[in-house]
């Protein structure tokens, strides 16, 4: 007679991971995707010290994370680029701030674009000096979702304190036309 060990349970394959440093604060950011749910897991060190280790649920495909300072107050802020499946690929910030007792959810504000702007998605976002960026093709009336004519948009986002959560707050935009379109 054989024993049957009960089948292991199964791990969700890791999709994106990266490791990510600020001063002496380490981050380790893994995301998994089964194909019908999709985790974000992030550790937070402080030298040796783990401050947090924390779990949450995504909607979309993690394709990137920074570390910055974006309100210039010397504790690290972690932002997570998300991507919706499908066609447009929309555009998505999670983020937190480091603080020394605590986490601090960030939240970002005038987020989705109208679809009047001529916005369908292909967002690109990353952070530069004291600012969240984010760049994606207008698309004029009539435009297939692939070909975009209305030229490229940028916003860029400050990092606002707003009570017990932080907030990106769009700073201005800019229409660029494509060159050699």
């Amino acid at each position: 007679m054989s024993l049957l060990r009960p089948p292991l349970p199964e791990q969700s394959p890791i999709v994106f991971s990266k490791q990510l440093t600020f001063n002496i604060y380490n981050f380790q950011i893994t995301a998994s995707d089964t194909g019908t749910s999709a985790e974000v897991a992030i550790q937070a060190r402080r030298g040796s010290l783990l401050l947090t280790a924390f779990r949450l649920p995504v909607d979309g495909i993690v394709v990137g994370a920074d570390v910055a300072d974006l309100d210039n107050n010397r504790f690290p802020e972690i932002y997570i680029y998300l991507r919706s499946t499908g066609t447009g690929s929309f555009g998505q910030v999670i983020g937190w701030q480091f603080l020394p007792d605590r986490r601090v959810d960030i939240l970002p504000t005038d987020w989705p674009m109208p679809a009047a702007t001529g916005y369908m998605g292909h967002d690109s976002l990353w952070t530069e000096s004291y600012i969240l960026c984010r760049k994606f093709p207008v698309y004029a009336s009539g435009d297939a979702n692939a070909y975009p004519t209305g030229g490229i948009q940028m916003v860029r986002y400050r990092l606002k304190s707003a009570g017990q959560v932080y907030v990106l707050e769009p700073e201005k935009s800019d229409a660029k036309k494509e060159q050699g379109g």
